[in-house]
């Protein structure tokens, strides 16, 4: 999660609640794809994913 880069550790109510809610994806997507070397590379897969579905989807919004 980028919140673990700016502010490792933050006990701030809305910081816990990002991680909350983000780490079911998180889980998920870090199950599929391995690791590289110790880096994550979850956080990528899943921001192309919204940006390719984002894309899909943005020809049918009002």
């Amino acid at each position: 999660m980028i919140l673990s880069w700016v502010a490792p550790g933050a006990s701030h109510p809305g910081a816990m609640l990002v991680g909350q809610i983000t780490a079911p994806l998180y889980r998920t997507c870090q199950r599929v794809i391995p690791t590289l070397g110790g880096l994550d590379l979850s956080p990528i897969f899943i921001f192309l994913a919204i940006s390719f579905l984002k894309q899909i989807l943005e020809p049918y919004s009002l």
